[in-house]
């Protein structure tokens, strides 16, 4: 938001690449803006899955391994992980990211003039 703020004062908003990361409130308003190029959003819900898929298997003796799709240096070495990947929000699917649930559509675009809004 900070980056964003400065670019506006410069009258550079809009006019450069700028990216975020969690796919927070701001970060979609800013998108629905035009002054935020996209964000990373993390499906929560595919994360909880997964933890639970870990858990269960490691209790009940099951395969663990099945679920670790890949390693993450620690700075000692490489620990096996459950990759996540990030969804990429930009303007060509925040409808669809609202639909699934990652945003409100009202929220997003309070800022937008009712007639420029999509929908």
């Amino acid at each position: 938001n900070g980056a964003i703020q400065a670019l506006k004062q410069r009258g550079l908003d809009g006019k450069v690449v700028m990216t975020g990361l969690d796919g927070e409130t701001g970060a979609y308003q800013r998108i629905a803006e035009g002054t935020q190029s996209m964000t990373l959003q993390i499906d929560d819900e595919t994360v909880a899955k997964r933890i639970l898929d870990v858990i269960v298997a490691d209790q009940t003796g099951g395969d663990v391994d099945q679920f670790l799709t890949g390693t993450i240096n620690n700075g000692y070495g490489e620990i096996p992980a459950a990759i996540i990947p990030y969804i990429q929000v930009n303007s060509d699917n925040i409808l669809e990211m609202i639909d699934r649930g990652f945003a409100d559509y009202e929220t997003t675009y309070e800022n937008v003039p009712a007639d420029k809004r999509p929908r």
